[in-house]
């Protein structure tokens, strides 16, 4: 789950970035918003944990990622990190 207006306005000050919602971005050839089109603009928490639940995640299996991210972009890593993990909340 992550809020995409977050991160801009967080990283850039909401004025160098535009939320990107592809693999591919947006001004590239194949540039298609598939992510929004699919999961919304939005966070949807209950959404996102009944997907982590139907995957096999609880909190008897939680989900673990690392990040090997150097600066500049650590910053971007830690919010996009801490918008999924919330200590103490359950799937």
């Amino acid at each position: 789950m992550i809020d995409r207006e977050q991160i801009v306005n967080t990283i850039f000050m909401g004025k160098f970035a535009q939320p990107l919602y592809s693999m591919v971005p947006i001004g590239f050839l194949g540039h298609k918003d598939s992510f929004k089109d699919r999961y919304g603009s939005k966070p949807n928490i209950d959404a996102a944990r009944k997907l982590l639940r139907e995957a096999g995640y609880s909190e008897a299996n939680p989900l673990s990622a690392r990040s090997m991210v150097g600066s500049p972009w650590l910053k971007a890593s830690l919010t996009g990190r801490s918008q999924w993990y919330r200590p103490g909340s359950s799937y």
